[in-house]
């Protein structure tokens, strides 16, 4: 594998021995400190990452595909479609962490508009007994103690074969209190992973792995600031659980001289709900959306062929195809007190219960793509890489006999069976020119394509309420962005001093936005208009001495709709020269490590973070189907967020005293908006409170 200052490309790495120095546990822990991107949850286990300004939805039910895919291995966890969960992995025992930012369309596939986040597990060991542990204790300010434990353990099996088993729990305290429940948004998970791998000799190996977590939060983070700081009410839990388990067997089959063939077999299925109080209906109650067991199974299966010749050509090729299935238990919207509201108005027998509106339904996915990618180095200073990926997608909704209840009518009616099908086959490419005057300075330039596929609207149709207004088409479009890049990688001063820069511009066409019919507010996924984003990126690395390294990111962007037809905004709400939700002008991080050798066999490591991201909008600035400013458009908060350490070191011992959130910043880092479909008022997401804790790794 090449070091990431000798890729044309934007990449940030982060080993697991820096993981574990910095006692990283998630990935939000890592994202902050890499220029451009930034990461929002609304409610725990679903996070949204956004990369250089590339997305339109930073709430939690986005219904077209992410724009930033994120991967586990070989496999992506992010959904095809309306993805109401992304698993939130925990860090341990992990082999590196990689952020690809930019477009990355040719070798990973659709939903990488604006980048790629990929974590690598570790991998058992030949003929080696090892393993660590750790626990990690502290107390997290309005909320109590925390705890964490995680370990692993590696076994040779033989000459030829290892088991490596990973294990952690977490007891995570709420700090948002709501009293009319009784809850709090505190979080239980745990989890583990099991890979066996079997080497017979130098061309083959073997590798089979299995991966579970379980996470079950009490409540939901969003809290209403009218009630008081962190306190939220509902009348229900608005937690989000996730149960994901993956299963993965990869072959391996070195040619010697020619190529690695690669088979990745992977099976994925996830467990979530979707449960929040959708507002109220004035004069009748609360509106409750509740969805239980919401179960997606996902296949992929790739194979890929590598290149492993010493001539002027290294290239890859490879065959993927994904499938998945996402099924709905019963979907319910109750309208709390619907049932004694009717016998009051019209006399009982009507309705027996306070189901406002009840279905089943079931979407599916299909992709099939193949791509290749080939470099040319045609001296030691000049390459020339360009790559072709080529895939064909097809998705389905289909939506069993339901259940609703007519105010017009002021009955029940039969919403009838349908099912919706949309299909699409396109290309990304890229093409990056670099050139190197030695290992130490590296230049280039690339022009590369992402896409985010069409798919199908389940509300299509026209409006039965008004005939006259917009007529829903069953599929939307693709959106595709074309990315212009010009970078340096330089390493001076006899490598202690490292300098990374990016210049950018992305070019985003028929951007997939969230669109309203007025006349039956019936939601649909529309294209509306066009956006650039624009940006630089810097990054200063500084080993002054042997015991000091410093690092530094700057991120100056500006996302923005660029092109935007009247219609198309009316839809939307997007108006032109609206910032991109979650795109903020700027951001910044300032890491610094000073290692005391002392006199006694234990050394003193002192670590600094700080990361600072700028205000961003919430969503865009009209409302949708009104023309009018939308009541729900904030600026979310910029921020500062600041860690600090001291560890002792020892062999295979090292004891941190840490602290998160030094400084207890509890700027509104983002405020969903006080919706109509929302939790009332419950619409403000905070850092975690500062934690003052104790850690503890031993390795043997």
């Amino acid at each position: 594998e090449q070091h990431p200052n000798h890729i044309s490309a934007s990449l940030g790495v982060i080993s697991n021995e820096e993981i574990m120095l910095q006692g990283l546990d998630v990935i939000e822990d890592y994202s902050r400190s890499q220029p451009g991107v930034a990461l929002f949850q609304p409610v725990k286990n679903r996070s949204t990452f956004t990369i250089r300004g590339i997305n339109t939805d930073i709430g939690e039910t986005q219904l077209t595909q992410e724009t930033v895919a994120v991967y586990i291995n070989d496999m992506p966890v992010t959904q095809p479609y309306a993805a109401l969960v992304q698993v939130d992995m925990r860090l341990y025992d992990v082999e590196r962490i990689e952020i690809l930012r930019g477009p990355q369309g040719t070798l990973f596939g659709s939903g990488t508009l604006g980048g790629l986040v990929r974590v690598i597990t570790r991998q058992p060991v030949l003929n080696e007994f090892e393993g660590s542990v750790r626990a990690d204790w502290s107390d997290v300010d309005h909320a109590g103690f925390r705890q964490r434990y995680d370990a692993m353990v590696n076994i040779p099996l033989g000459e030829t074969a290892a088991l490596r088993a990973v294990a952690y729990i977490r007891d995570e305290p709420g700090w948002v209190k709501n009293p009319a429940l009784g809850t709090e948004n505190s979080n239980d998970d745990w989890g583990g992973r099991m890979t066996l791998l079997w080497e017979p000799n130098e061309r083959f190996r073997g590798k089979i792995e299995y991966m579970h977590q379980y996470s079950d939060p009490e409540d939901a983070d969003t809290w209403d600031p009218d009630l008081g700081k962190f306190l939220r009410s509902a009348v229900i839990t608005e937690e989000r659980k996730s149960i994901f388990s993956q299963f993965n067997v990869t072959l391996e089959y070195d040619f010697e001289d020619f190529a690695t063939l690669t088979s990745s077999t992977n099976f994925q299925k996830t467990k979530s709900n979707w449960i929040t109080q959708a507002g109220e209906i004035p004069g009748i109650g609360p509106l409750l959306n509740l969805t239980e067991d919401y179960d997606t199974d996902y296949f992929a299966q790739e194979f890929r062929l590598v290149s492993n010749t010493d001539g002027p050509l290294d290239w890859v090729a490879g065959l993927v195809y994904m499938d998945s299935e996402t099924k709905d238990s019963p979907f319910s919207f109750i309208l709390v007190g619907l049932q004694d509201f009717v016998d009051g108005v019209a006399g009982p027998g009507i309705i027996d219960n306070d189901v406002f509106f009840y279905s089943v339904s079931t979407t599916k996915s299909q992709e099939l793509a193949g791509y290749g990618d080939v470099t040319w180095n045609f001296n030691d200073n000049w390459s020339l890489a360009a790559g072709l990926r080529i895939f064909k997608f097809k998705s389905s909704y289909a939506a069993d006999e339901g259940y609703a209840f007519d105010f017009a009518s002021f009955g029940p009616v039969t919403v009838p069976a349908f099912k919706n099908e949309a299909d699409d086959t396109s290309s990304t490419w890229r093409t990056v020119l670099s050139y190197r005057t030695d290992e130490q300075q590296l230049f280039y330039g690339s022009v590369s394509t992402g896409y985010r596929v069409g798919q199908v609207n389940p509300n299509f149709g026209p409006s039965f309420v008004d005939p006259e207004d917009v007529f829903i088409e069953a599929a939307y479009d693709p959106d595709k962005t074309l990315n212009f890049e010009l970078g340096t990688k330089l390493l001076l001063m006899d490598d202690r001093l490292q300098f990374n820069a990016a210049l950018y511009y992305i070019d985003w066409t028929d951007v997939q936005m969230d669109a309203l019919r007025q006349s039956d507010e019936r939601n649909f996924i529309a294209n509306a208009g066009d956006a650039v984003s624009k940006g630089l990126e810097l990054e200063l690395v500084a080993v002054p001495t042997t015991n000091l390294d410093m690092r530094l990111t700057l991120s100056f962007q500006d996302s923005k709709i660029d092109e935007i037809s009247p219609e198309q905004s009316f839809l939307s709400g997007a108006v032109e020269g609206d910032t991109m939700p979650g795109a903020a002008d700027f951001l910044a991080s300032f890491d610094l490590n000073y290692l005391w050798e002392l006199s006694s066999p234990w050394d003193l490591l002192g670590q600094l973070g700080v990361q600072y991201v700028g205000d961003s909008p919430n969503r865009f600035s009209n409302g949708t189907a009104t023309g009018e400013p939308n009541p729900d458009f904030a600026i979310n908060d910029s921020y500062t967020n600041v860690n600090a350490s001291l560890s002792l070191l020892k062999d295979q011992w090292m004891i941190s005293l840490y602290a998160q959130n030094l400084t207890n910043n509890d700027n509104i880092i983002l405020n969903t908006g006080a919706m109509v479909l929302a939790s009332g008022a419950n619409r403000y997401v905070t850092l975690r409170p500062r934690a003052i804790g104790l850690r503890v790794n031993y390795s043997f």
